[in-house]
């Protein structure tokens, strides 16, 4: 009899313990398929140690910015790294007179530091005639990859070409 009052308490523990064990496994399986890395960008401040050497402008020919249109919707521009880091790529938001704003990631878009890059982006039709462009840069975050917004340059004068 002696063994049976003790046999009680040391299934419970085992119990209790295998629960706590199998409930932290499923709020670890739960929480890494939420937060995997790379899934979901990380928006950085120029502040923080990703972006406080990106400057990315565009390039100027004369007084005007080196952006143009083509009539057959291939938008055309040369950018400019004029910071110390690699920008790993640039992310283009096209705002159109249809409305809806159009993003992407330029791919092939990587400029090393002190370079200048020529780009041309087919502009979908749905967008309609192209009021603004905003292009931010994206650097190697710690992580994940930074959007450095603070860096962001925008266009709102698009000639044709």
């Amino acid at each position: 009899m002696m063994n049976k009052k003790g046999l009680s308490p040391l299934i419970a523990t085992v119990l209790l313990i295998a629960f706590a064990v199998a409930l932290g496994a499923v709020v670890m399986n739960w929480t890494s398929t939420q937060l995997t890395p790379g899934d979901q960008p990380i928006i950085i401040s120029q502040t923080q140690d990703s972006c406080t050497d990106v400057v990315l402008r565009i390039e100027q020919i004369g007084d005007k910015p080196s952006i143009c249109i083509t009539s057959d919707n291939k938008l055309k521009f040369m950018l400019e790294n004029a910071g110390t880091v690699i920008i790993k790529s640039i992310k283009l938001t096209i705002i159109g007179s249809a409305g809806d704003p159009y993003n992407t990631e330029i791919p092939d878009s990587k400029i090393p530091p002190s370079e200048i890059k020529r780009f041309e982006v087919t502009v979908p039709g749905s967008v309609g005639s192209v009021v603004k462009l905003k292009l931010t840069p994206v650097t190697w975050g710690t992580e994940r990859d930074a959007y450095c917004i603070n860096q962001t340059v925008e266009a709102t004068t698009i000639n044709s070409c």
